[in-house]
């Protein structure tokens, strides 16, 4: 199970890598927080007509939308708050 989402400087890498995942079979995942971020980013930049097709495109490659509950903010805050912890993530 592969995350996909969010903007990428490596667009052509991220492509490939897609590419390569959807024919070897493997079962691919995103957030709601990414269809949000398509949605604030294209707003702000005043794309409207790009979120659809934007959503679309997220929707057709993930299996699946995983929702983001608010234990799961909570739990990154205090993730994010511990440089200790957050350093042995990365």
């Amino acid at each position: 199970m592969y995350l996909i989402g969010g903007p990428h400087r490596h667009k052509s890498e991220a492509q490939i890598l897609s590419e390569r995942l959807v024919a070897a079979g493997e079962r691919l995942v995103t957030d709601a927080e990414v269809l949000h971020e398509i949605l604030h980013r294209y707003t702000a930049i005043g794309r409207r007509e790009a979120i659809g097709p934007a959503f679309q495109l997220v929707l057709d490659l993930a299996d699946d939308v995983l929702a983001i509950e608010k234990m799961d903010v909570l739990r990154a805050g205090e993730i994010a708050q511990n440089p200790a912890t957050l350093s042995t993530l990365l």
